[in-house]
């Protein structure tokens, strides 16, 4: 079992674009956990998943953008990975949602996507010593 280090420059980590714009994904679901039930007449139905998903895009093209080492290495980070499964719950909850919303909690989406934007920000954080050079700020 390999022991998880964090990157070298963690304590910066609120300077990460990537790490802003998943701390937002996981305020937005929060938000659609427990307001949106009070102003759903207000906000189209999938406001808040369409966001998400478009913003989980985004942190996927910045984090591809970071990399020094350029495009072709960043589809190995975990923190690609967790935002590409982020995107897809997302537009999955846009049409899927609907089909069962009698089956599910009302809640269970926006939380387990809220669960995925700090999966994105842990993930960020942690080193991965075949893919980031040591002295890699990012």
């Amino acid at each position: 079992m390999t022991k998880l280090r964090l990157i070298p420059q963690c304590r910066r980590a609120v300077r990460f674009r990537t790490v802003w714009l998943a701390a937002v994904i996981t305020i937005l679901a929060v938000l659609q956990a427990e307001v949106l039930p009070l102003f759903e007449f207000a906000l189209p139905p999938g406001v808040f998943a369409w966001s998400t998903s478009l913003l989980a895009t985004i942190v996927i093209v910045l984090r591809r953008f970071e990399m020094p080492e350029g495009w072709p290495m960043s589809w190995r980070l975990t923190s690609v990975h967790a935002s590409l499964a982020l995107s897809c719950l997302s537009m999955i909850q846009t049409q899927v949602l609907p089909l069962w919303q009698a089956t599910l909690p009302d809640r269970a989406y926006a939380w387990l996507t809220a669960l995925l934007g700090v999966a994105v920000i842990v993930a960020r954080l942690i080193a991965q010593p075949g893919i980031t050079p040591p002295g890699d700020p990012r």
